[in-house]
């Protein structure tokens, strides 16, 4: 990777095109482009592009956006980033000033930046003149970006969760204590979906999930450990939800064999509900699919 890199920005300073790429280039071979853990997702107009990419031994799969853009100075630039992670609180100078490190790191051929709107948004973009850019150097922006996010990924949530003892405590007792199955539903992968089983119609789970202090849960003879981390963008693509606002999520080791995870649902009076999202297949069910479970006080 590094003499690929190496190679690749020495590509960048030393090599222009004659012809710039046109949107209609770059649309027909984003969506023809074929390589293991590469997915097309969507365009928006005709000047950006989604693009789902994941190595086989990462958790995650980063969802890239590619914009081709004009600057300030009237250049056109091709801009290929993504979001690593997402939060509703200020970030910590510790996040800021590890920003900043990576952004001075001479091996980092991108930056970081915050936005904020409604939320606070880390995001890692790499930007190349169009003059100076081709089809196959995007594709390589693309795996570039979502690898350098993958590896940098548990330290940013970190640095967003470092906001002291003290309301990291707080936080936590919100979620100990004793969660009732709501409803549940089996959302089958080709399509369709099971009933809706609810505590109103008294066909769902009767059993209760106890979220502990000591950071274990048990939901009748299971038991594993939770934790509490920020919701990131490549979270509702694996949860194949568009985000529609909460900001933190829970994580359930051990759950079902494997991991689950879900949003939490949060008013003015603190936390209301939490999801729990996890993988069936036969023999369990005649289907594969997710069961989405919610649960609540």
């Amino acid at each position: 990777m590094s003499k690929r890199l190496l190679a690749c920005t020495i590509f960048f300073v030393i090599s222009v095109s004659l012809f710039s790429l046109t949107p209609k280039e770059i649309d027909k071979y984003l969506r023809n482009y074929f390589e293991k853990g590469y997915r097309f997702l969507r365009s928006e107009g005709n000047y950006t592009w989604y693009i789902a990419f994941k190595n086989p031994e990462w958790k995650t799969e980063w969802s890239v956006v590619v914009v081709l853009l004009t600057d300030e100075s009237g250049n056109e630039v091709i801009t290929i980033g993504t979001t690593i992670a997402t939060f509703d609180q200020q970030p910590t100078p510790a996040l800021m000033k590890y920003l900043l490190e990576r952004n001075g790191d001479n091996t980092n051929i991108g930056s970081f930046s915050l936005y904020t709107e409604d939320k606070y948004y880390v995001q890692y973009f790499v930007r190349i003149p169009n003059n100076y850019c081709s089809l196959d150097q995007i594709i390589f922006s693309i795996g570039w970006v979502a690898g350098y996010c993958n590896t940098l990924q548990e330290d940013v949530v970190k640095y967003t969760e470092d906001i002291g003892e003290e309301k990291k405590e707080a936080q936590e007792k919100e979620f100990v204590g004793r969660w009732r199955v709501y409803s549940e539903r089996l959302v089958y992968d080709e399509g369709g979906a099971g009933p809706w089983l609810t505590a109103s119609k008294r066909n769902a789970v009767t059993r209760k999930l106890e979220l502990k202090a000591d950071g274990t849960w048990s939901f009748g003879s299971s038991q594993g450990k939770w934790r509490i981390s920020p919701i990131s963008a490549s979270d509702w693509e694996k949860w194949k939800i568009p985000s529609y606002g909460p900001t933190r999520k829970i994580i359930l080791e051990g759950w079902n064999k494997n991991t689950a995870s879900g949003a939490v649902e949060e008013g003015d009076s603190g936390v209301n509900f939490i999801w729990v999202l996890y993988r069936v297949g036969p023999p369990t069910v005649s289907r594969p699919g997710t069961v989405h479970m919610k649960f609540g006080r």
